[in-house]
């Protein structure tokens, strides 16, 4: 069992920086339990979790936007007119004046042999300011298998589903770790008087984990995007990423 609490200010940019002088504080709560399948040697494992954050923005405001699961951006110089620097969102509240928010979380996961799976459910629970609250869910789940018969371990210190490590490291005598993975997500961003959108994603992917450190992976994903008084409309997106760290 983990349990861990943490008080930040909300929100910030990417240097850490926060604008306002109305609240712009968040709490965060996290509780976990983890139930061994066998020895803990075993790297098997059965996981529950349960988080909850509140959210009071410095600025009175909120906005949930998201594009299907493929995030790539381009900020440098050398971008030709016209070609988009990011993926826009498919769904967006847009800014929602709020007093506070509730965020709700569950978790679930296993990873047992070749096989893992996690799954999440998350509510937002939105009070906005001159109107009703509104809430928006979201939750995904994926299932993997390690077809060269590796076992993801758990890390049961963080809570969390560690890394692969290939039986073999890629070069002369190996092949790497190689995982067939397939994911579904929805967000429904539309409430009362919000019509963001709902979106669902389908995506299969294939991981090839040259060693502990380095992974190339392949995903094609098909987003299904439902916006009030619109059209229906899927997209198509096929994403390839080369992960290093050290």
């Amino acid at each position: 069992t983990t349990r861990a609490a943490s008080v930040f200010r909300s929100p910030t940019d990417q240097f850490g920086g926060n604008v306002g002088d109305n609240g712009g504080y968040s709490c965060v709560g996290r509780l976990t339990h983890a139930i061994p399948l066998g020895p803990r040697e075993s790297n098997s494992a059965v996981h529950f979790g349960a988080d909850y954050s509140f959210i009071d923005p410095s600025n009175d405001s909120v906005r949930y936007a998201t594009p299907p699961e493929l995030g790539i951006g381009e900020t440098g110089g050398g971008v030709p007119p016209g070609v988009p620097s990011s993926i826009p969102p498919f769904v967006d509240t847009g800014a929602i004046a709020t007093n506070s928010t509730n965020l709700f979380d569950l978790e679930f996961a296993f990873t047992t042999g070749p096989w893992q799976f996690q799954s999440e459910l998350v509510y937002a629970l939105v009070d906005q300011i001159n109107g009703a609250n509104v809430a928006f869910p979201g939750c995904y789940a994926q299932v993997a298998y390690l077809l060269t018969g590796e076992t993801r371990p758990y890390n049961w210190n963080n809570a969390v589903l560690g890394r692969v490590v290939p039986l073999e490291d890629f070069g002369p005598c190996g092949s790497g770790a190689w995982e067939a993975a397939f994911r579904w997500s929805y967000i429904d961003l539309d409430d009362a008087n919000v019509n963001g959108g709902k979106l669902t994603d389908l995506t299969g992917g294939l991981n090839w984990y040259l060693n502990a450190r380095c992974k190339i992976q392949i995903n094609y994903i098909h987003a299904f995007l439902e916006r009030p008084n619109t059209i229906d409309s899927d997209a198509d997106l096929v994403a390839v990423r080369t992960q290093l760290d050290f």
